[in-house]
C-alpha cells in the first residue's frame, strides 16, 4: 500500500536513494532495485510505500 506522503529524491548512488518525505520533511534511504535504477532522477518526486521501502517509479 502506498503512503499519503510523497518522496523527493535528494541523491541516488550505488542503488540507494535518499529521499525527503513531503510534507513531513523526514529523510529516509530507499534501496532501488537494478531494474528500476534507470527510472530514478535526482529531484524527481515519487509515491512511496507505507513502510518507506519502495518508490513507485
Amino acid at each position: 500500500m502506498m503512503s499519503d506522503e510523497l518522496a523527493e529524491v535528494e541523491y541516488f548512488r550505488y542503488g540507494v536513494a535518499q529521499v525527503n518525505l513531503i510534507p513531513s520533511g523526514r529523510k529516509v534511504k530507499v534501496i532501488i532495485p537494478d531494474e528500476k535504477a534507470n527510472n530514478i532522477e535526482v529531484g524527481g518526486i515519487y509515491s512511496i510505500s507505507d513502510d518507506y521501502q519502495i518508490l513507485d517509479c
